[in-house]
């Protein structure tokens, strides 16, 4: 074997220096051949792999394909088409009077391109799709193009599927934002334009988009300069060419009204209402609150910001207007690992275009320490024999830094006097930051006659002092199955009674072997 595989090696390294040889390198007169490789792009109506359109019955979409070659090497291509709604009109152009299902390019050079026509209808109302796939002649590379023509007794408009703005009164420096989306692809504007219609700004326009990026007007003309006070319409308008027919949906009635600063101004903004939602959070850097407020002043806001170096953020966080409606301004924030436990007062500073500021008001936000904690739950409160029970085990550790603690689970029927250890402390590791969470299925047995109310006991314990670091309890009760006679049904309870104790420690060495079988749900 190791023969062949040098062998195998030496036929490689031969097989190699002689290709390296047969094209000698920077030698006058010789130059390395380049191996030809075959490839084309086609795409339709200017340059996209998809194209739609909408024809009245009686006349024709056509569709601009153009073909180029890929390739480094000079080719030719074939085009065929797939019709699989059976349109009635369907055909290629390449320079001809009459509709081809498929034809020949001529001989394309590298990067050369052919433009061809795909002409689709039919003569009753449909959806009709056409795919155009081109192949060259040498190689089986190809390129498809998918068009979707939609036949009717008049094509439907596009329409404005959604259109917001985000303040209607406005007051330089302020914008205003308008998000619109259509129904489909069109060549769009949003202008704006004064009482006489007149053109004050062109804020977008592009020739195929269908949900455009939000646009902001700050009261300027297109040359940057403040418009005057007054009401200015935005209008909006998609257009799609169907065919020979121009498909337009317009709306033109939305009014922004602008409002001029006055000259001067020495009265601070208002500040009222600081909210922070919820009013305690974890020094863990992770758990946030939503700080908001109020801001308000009889020229306009510029800036509205708040201190948070206090629990380790920004003493100059930036407040967004969330709510231009309610003059409402808010931020998120957490409190960084390591902020002292404590009621903070986090200080509120507005100011208005012309410099004035107030900063007489505080959020108040209480910061907590992260906490190790441990619970259990279960799915329901009362079970059956047969029934299984889905227990819900939690381990928390919101600290940075991995923590070493006993963990202990307990079994108890209070009635009985009876308690025991379904896992006795045991030595665990929580690592930094961990949120843990077991599903554990125990079957509930025929654990007698006699109804009882039991307990599932957990605690979380520091490993030196055994003292408790976190606990819970979670109560359920078991539903014995009923006999048909009362007489009996009392004579068993009541045997039952007077063997409680041994009952009892024979229910809890039952789920102590479940819980604890080998392979079995038990975390730990």
């Amino acid at each position: 074997m190791k023969r062949r595989i040098k062998i195998c090696g030496a036929t490689l390294l031969l097989v190699l220096v002689v290709s390296a040889f047969a094209v000698p390198s920077g030698v006058a007169g010789v130059a390395a051949l380049e191996r030809p490789t075959y490839g084309v792009e086609l795409t339709v109506d200017g340059g996209n792999k998809t194209a739609n359109q909408s024809v009245r019955l009686g006349e024709n979409a056509t569709y601009n394909l153009s073909l180029t070659n890929a390739g480094n090497a000079t080719d030719r291509y074939t085009l065929n088409f797939s019709n699989p709604n059976n349109a009635t009109t369907c055909g290629l152009l390449l320079g001809a009077a009459s509709l081809k299902k498929n034809l020949t390019t001529a001989v394309l050079a590298p990067g050369e391109r052919a433009n061809l026509t795909l002409v689709v209808g039919n003569s009753t109302e449909g959806v009709f799709e056409v795919n155009v796939t081109s192949t060259s002649v040498n190689d089986p590379a190809n390129a498809t193009v998918n068009t979707t023509t939609t036949v009717g007794t008049a094509p439907t408009s596009p329409s404005l599927v959604s259109y917001t703005i985000s303040n209607r009164t406005i007051t330089p420096p302020q914008t205003t934002e308008i998000d619109v989306r259509f129904s489909e692809q069109v060549e769009a504007w949003i202008k704006i334009e004064d009482s006489e219609r007149n053109l004050v700004n062109e804020l977008y326009h592009s020739p195929a988009v269908t949900n455009p990026k939000p646009k902001i007007w700050d009261a300027t003309f297109t040359n940057g300069t403040l418009v005057g006070d007054g009401d200015y319409f935005v209008n909006v308008t998609g257009t799609c060419a169907c065919s020979s027919i121009e498909c337009t949906v317009t709306n033109d009635t939305e009014i922004i009204t602008v409002t001029l600063p006055p000259d001067t101004d020495s009265t601070p903004p208002a500040v009222t209402d600081p909210t922070a939602t919820p009013e305690t959070i974890l020094a863990d850097g992770v758990q946030t609150s939503l700080l908001s407020v109020t801001v308000k002043d009889e020229t306009a806001v510029d800036t509205v910001v708040v201190n948070l170096s206090q629990i380790g953020g920004s003493p100059a966080q930036v407040l967004e207007l969330i709510n231009s409606t309610l003059s409402l301004y808010g931020t998120t924030t957490n409190a960084s690992v390591g902020t002292p436990p404590g009621t903070y007062n986090l200080t509120v500073s507005a100011t208005d275009i012309y410099g004035n500021s107030n900063a007489s008001v505080s959020f108040r936000l209480t910061v907590t320490e992260p906490r190790l904690a441990v619970s259990i739950s279960t799915d329901k409160t009362d079970y059956a024999p047969g029934e299984t029970m889905q227990i819900q085990l939690n381990l928390s550790n919101p600290t940075p830094a991995d923590q070493m603690l006993l963990f202990a689970w307990y079994f108890a029927i209070p009635d009985y006097g009876y308690q025991t250890a379904v896992v006795a402390p045991t030595l665990v590791i929580l690592p930094a930051g961990c949120d843990f969470s077991f599903l554990l299925p125990m079957p509930v047995g025929d654990w007698g006659a006699t109804d009882f109310t039991a307990t599932w006991s957990v605690e979380l314990l520091n490993p030196l002092t055994y003292g408790v670091v976190d606990d819970d309890t979670a109560e359920w009760r078991y539903t014995a199955v009923r006999a048909a006679a009362g007489a009996e049904i009392a004579g068993e309870e009541a045997a039952a009674a007077g063997e409680e104790a041994a009952a009892a420690e024979k229910i809890g060495a039952e789920i102590k072997r479940e819980l604890n079988k080998e392979g079995g749900v038990l975390p730990f």
